[in-house]
C-alpha cells in the first residue's frame, strides 16, 4: 500500500510504501527525500494509491504493453478498445472496458500483421481517457492509476488539452500555434502537407498503413526534420525552501526536434474533423517524458522547462 507523507520541516509531500506491523500499516520512509528531515507525518486525508505497471516495448514505432501475458497496442487515436475475443470486453488496470471486434472496418489480426506483433487487444481512448498513466519509455514500463498521484501537480508542469473523442494539444511551429492529435497508436508523427510548403528535402522515407472499410491501405511516407514547440504550461510556485505553494505560474516548455511524416492528402480528412494539423505519435514521448490525466484534460511534463 502507498500512503502520502509530509515533511514538517520543509512541507514537501511524498509517497511512501507501508509495512504491515501487527494490525497497522507503518510507512517505510521516515526521512524527507528533499531536505533529509526526520520529522514527517502521514497526511490525514491520505488515500491508498494503487498502480499497475505493464512492460512496454516499442515495435516498429508502436507502443506494445504486456497485460497479464496479453500483448496490447496502446492507442489514444482509437475511440474504443478492440479485442480478438468473442466477449466484447478488454481487461486493463483492474477493470473491464467495452470493446469492439473491428477498427475502422478491419479485424485485429489484420492490424497485427502490419504492426509485426500478434495482438490480443488494442487499449483505446475509452479506457485511457478514464485513467491516469505514465509511459516510462527509457525504463520500458507503463504505469497506470485510477486517479493521478497527488505529487504530479507538485513535481511536474502541465497544460490543458482540448477534450474530444481523442486528446488534442496545442503545439507551436514557425511562430504559429496549431492543434495536434495525440495518437499513441501512430507509427510516426505527421503534419499536413501545407505545413511543409517551402521545406525541401527528406531525411528518410518509410511506409505506414491505415485501416479502411475495404481493408488495410499501405502508403509511402516522406519524413522531414522539424523543431516543434510545446508552448506554455502551468506549474506550482515554490517558496524559498523549494516546497510548492498554492499559487500557480506560467512556464514555457522546450522545443523538440522530431522527424515528421508528410500526411497523404486523402488522409487529411481525418484531421479536419478535429481542426488539427499534426498527429503526435510515440516519438514525441521519447523526446520529452509525459504523463496523462485525460479525464481532467491535462498532460503533464517532466523536466526541460525554461
Amino acid at each position: 500500500m502507498t500512503v502520502r507523507m509530509k515533511c514538517l520541516k520543509c512541507s514537501h509531500s511524498f509517497n511512501s510504501r507501508t509495512l504491515s506491523v501487527g494490525d497497522e500499516n507503518v510507512p517505510q520512509q521516515q526521512e524527507c527525500p528533499k531536505c533529509s528531515g526526520q520529522s514527517v507525518e502521514m497526511l490525514p486525508d491520505w488515500r491508498p494509491v494503487r498502480s499497475w505497471n505493464y512492460p512496454l516495448e516499442i515495435v516498429d514505432g508502436h507502443m506494445i504493453v504486456d497485460v497479464e501475458e496479453k500483448r496490447c497496442l496502446l492507442d489514444t487515436g482509437s475511440i474504443s478498445c478492440i479485442t480478438a475475443e468473442a466477449e466484447p470486453l478488454v481487461e486493463f488496470a483492474g477493470k473491464k472496458w467495452h470493446a469492439t471486434q473491428k477498427y475502422m472496418g478491419v479485424m485485429l489480426k489484420d492490424i497485427s500483421k502490419e504492426v509485426g506483433v500478434e495482438l490480443d487487444a488494442m487499449i483505446g481512448n475509452n479506457a485511457l481517457s478514464a485513467l491516469s498513466w505514465m509511459p516510462r519509455m527509457d525504463e520500458g514500463v507503463v504505469s497506470v492509476w485510477h486517479s493521478a498521484p497527488k505529487d504530479w501537480t507538485d513535481d511536474m508542469v502541465w497544460k490543458q488539452i482540448r477534450r474530444s473523442v481523442v486528446p488534442i494539444i496545442t503545439v507551436r511551429q514557425y511562430g504559429r500555434n496549431h492543434s495536434a492529435v495525440i495518437d499513441t497508436g501512430a507509427k510516426v508523427c505527421y503534419a499536413k502537407r501545407h505545413i511543409w510548403d517551402g521545406v525541401a528535402g527528406n531525411i528518410i522515407n518509410t511506409t505506414d498503413f491505415f485501416p479502411t472499410p475495404k481493408g488495410i491501405e499501405l502508403f509511402d511516407v516522406p519524413m522531414k526534420l522539424t523543431a516543434l514547440g510545446l508552448g506554455g504550461a502551468i506549474r506550482k510556485q515554490r517558496d524559498k525552501s523549494g516546497a510548492p505553494t498554492g499559487a500557480l505560474e506560467n512556464v514555457q516548455l522546450p522545443e523538440v526536434v522530431l522527424p515528421l511524416g508528410v500526411l497523404p492528402e486523402h488522409l487529411e480528412l481525418i484531421l479536419e474533423g478535429f481542426s488539427a494539423d499534426f498527429i503526435l505519435g510515440p516519438e514525441v514521448l521519447q523526446a520529452i517524458p509525459m504523463a496523462f490525466e485525460l479525464g481532467e484534460g491535462r498532460v503533464y511534463f517532466k523536466g526541460g522547462v525554461h
